[in-house]
């Protein structure tokens, strides 16, 4: 968790003064103007730039200043500051330069609406720590103008500011600053570039509202963009870049019932995160189509505090230098994720910490869908669930880290009442055999309980627990769920499907469920495929078998109970825990065919048609109502594994060679009556 910096302006009483009037139009004076041209580059006399402002000021009508100079406008002196409207038109901002040699150049401390066009502004503001243009209370519209080498380059304080078309470079302090609870700002087609501070900030307060659009803020000396926002205020940013920045590329916070909209936001090469974000209380945030790739740091870090929501939708982080997606939800704040795409992060590639109070509420909660992590440096997604937080992970693809998948550690911190779901997820091909478990690893876990349904963990290499590892508390009464899913051609030193290991307190299930395929290592210890030591465990309804050397093996004085599973080569510390259970087949191959798409989302083994596992669940099976792919779960009686045969349609056409699978139903027409005649046949 970060400290928050304090903001850079204040309210002072003059212009909170001015704000406690917010709502009511900003004079413009009367509807006729009077006007001037500025024909000379002199800073004095007739046709300057000063006799114009002076002129100005001297009715309360809405003045317009033409310049027609090009060129240079030194200053020897501050100009005078603007007290009436008055709209300033400039040849270009390329064609005339006002150099403030120090002095003030634009200056405003009241109620009036200002327009400046074409000018450039350089070197002002210095002695008197003013930006270049600065203003209090005002309508500020600014349209081509460019801000460079001044204390700052803009500030707005009350009032609102509309910049198009601009640029605040150079600046010895921050590019363009918004301190305001009115409503209108807005910043579009502009640039933030090379200032000793930050690119812009801004503190909202109330009703105001600010909008971004099609801008870029880039080496910056701090932030990119520093955005506070409170009351009811809100934030709306599009196709808006953060680069090279040297602290983060986009730093925000919002409180209260804020709001923030961002679409197509950019954030690549700054030296801390891309994005840091934190919500509190009831704020909501939204990012949609949002890259953060080469940052520093993370490429986005949000934290959610309260009953804040976060949102992102679409999201590619790459290369980064800590996480690529870092997401923290506390005390009921909530986060939802789809459409992440990460990859290289030299620590995780998403990390998610979800965290209540105790297991009292108020639970927060992680929800992500649709992620793709791969070839991150420690794990494809790191989980820190504790207090009461959840986290859920659905129809996701981890794969290629070359530590761990997934990781979860809630460091033996209370986790009563958190539960972390992976669903319709595959974890493949990751770990190097440096880390146990390859696939997943859970470590280091308190009271928290896992569920792992309807996906595939295969190609990982673990040192111990290739495809899954559990190491709970030692205090621990963590559950682990496996169900309707498969774990297949893992490696590991010690269970190379999985190598669960706890205390008495936890409980472990493998329910509906393949493990195959897997290999451990002949290193001298178990060579199982599924090692269980010291829980209390429960295999229901499942498939361990064509695995290299045995099959299932427990630690002396594990309690394990086995049930209408088939266990190929039980080791002899489990073979009576097998023998005794009900509806177990042992000794027999499975007869499954190669890890391949199925149908579903994830890769399965289908039992060949002859498989001693069709029909062999339990017969008074009820609860799931589909298999790991999500086609029916019982046909005629339930099968073992995570993979049931299912009736093929009837043949219509002309083709009738068309192949049946599993139970499939053939139909006769015999004498007007039709005859329905179930078998069972299985695709190879």
């Amino acid at each position: 968790m970060r400290t928050k910096k304090t903001s850079r302006v204040l309210l002072s009483g003059t212009s909170a003064l001015a704000l406690a009037f917010a709502g009511i139009a900003l004079s413009a004076g009367p509807a006729s103007a009077t006007g001037s041209t500025v024909s000379i580059t002199a800073d004095a006399g007739a046709g300057s730039l000063r006799q114009a402002i002076i002129d100005a000021n001297a009715d309360a009508a809405a003045d317009v200043i033409t310049i027609t100079a090009t060129g240079t406008i030194t200053l020897a002196s501050d100009l005078p500051a603007i007290t009436e409207p008055v709209t300033i038109t400039g040849p270009g901002s390329g064609s005339l330069t006002i150099d403030g040699e120090g002095f003030d150049v634009f200056t405003a401390n009241a109620a009036i609406a200002i327009i400046i066009s074409g000018v450039t502004v350089d070197d002002a503001g210095i002695f008197s720590g003013s930006a270049g243009i600065e203003t209090t209370s005002a309508s500020l519209t600014l349209d081509d103008v460019t801000v460079t080498q001044s204390y700052a380059g803009m500030t707005a304080q009350g009032g609102n500011a509309k910049v198009t078309d601009s640029t605040f470079s150079a600046n010895q302090n921050w590019g363009a600053g918004l301190d305001t609870s009115d409503s209108g700002s807005s910043f579009t087609n502009t640039t933030f570039s090379d200032n000793d501070d930050v690119g812009m900030w801004a503190n909202l307060y109330g009703t105001a509202d600010l909008a971004v659009t099609n801008s870029t803020t880039t080496r910056n000396d701090d932030n990119g963009m520093d955005v506070d926002a409170y009351g009811s205020s809100s934030v709306t940013m599009t196709d808006v870049v953060a680069d090279r920045n040297q602290y983060y590329g986009f730093e925000m916070d919002f409180e209260d019932d804020a709001t923030g909209t961002f679409t197509r936001t950019t954030a690549t090469f700054n030296d801390e995160d891309g994005i840091n974000i934190d919500l509190d209380n009831r704020s909501v945030v939204s990012f949609t189509t949002t890259v953060a790739n080469d940052n520093d740091s993370d490429g986005l870090e949000a934290d959610v505090y309260k009953h804040a929501k976060f949102t992102a939708k679409g999201f590619t982080g790459a290369r980064n230098g800590a996480d690529g997606f870092d997401v923290s939800a506390y005390t009921g704040g909530t986060v939802i994720a789809s459409n992440v795409t990460v990859s290289e992060s030299d620590d995780n590639g998403v990390e998610v910490e979800s965290e209540g109070i105790s297991g009292s509420g108020p639970f927060s909660q992680v929800t992500l869908t649709n992620v793709n992590s791969t070839s991150s440096g420690t794990s494809g997604i790191d989980f820190e669930v504790t207090q009461g937080g959840n986290a859920s992970l659905t129809s996701s693809t981890v794969s290629a880290n070359p530590k761990r998948g997934i990781t979860i550690d809630s460091d033996a911190a209370n986790s009563a009442g958190s539960v972390i779901k992976i669903s319709k997820t595959t974890v493949k091909n990751n770990g190097d055999s440096s880390k146990n478990g390859g696939g997943i690893a859970i470590v280091n876990t308190h009271e928290l309980t896992v569920n792992i349904t309807d996906s595939t963990i295969s190609g990982n290499a673990g040192g111990q627990g290739g495809g899954v590892y559990a190491r709970y508390s030692t205090d621990s009464t963590s559950t682990l769920s496996i169900v309707n899913s498969t774990i297949s051609g893992n490696s590991g030193d010690i269970g190379g499907g999985a190598y669960l290991r706890s205390n008495a307190g936890a409980h472990v299930s493998i329910l509906n469920s393949t493990i195959t395929d897997n290999t451990t290592n002949t290193g001298g210890g178990p060579t199982s495929a599924v090692y269980l030591q010291g829980t209390a465990n429960q295999i229901r309804n499942s498939i361990i078998g064509g695995n290299s050397a045995s099959d299932l093996d427990i630690e002396p004085g594990t309690a394990v109970t086995v049930d209408y599973s088939l266990i190929q080569v039980a080791d002899s510390n489990v073979s009576a825990d097998v023998s005794s259970g009900t509806g177990n087949i042992v000794g027999v191959d499975p007869g499954l065919g190669p890890l391949a798409n199925n149908g579903g989302s994830t890769l399965t083994h289908l039992p060949n048609s002859n498989s001693p596992v069709i029909n062999a669940g339990d017969p008074a099976f009820s609860g799931l109502t589909g298999d790991q792919r999500g086609q029916s779960r019982v046909v005629t009686r339930i099968d073992m594994g995570a993979v049931e045969l299912q009736p093929a349609l009837a043949v219509t056409g002309s083709d009738a060679a068309l192949p049946l699978a599993g139970g499939a139903l053939i139909l006769m027409v015999t004498g007007g009556f039709l005859l329905v005649v179930r078998r069972r046949f299985a695709l190879r």
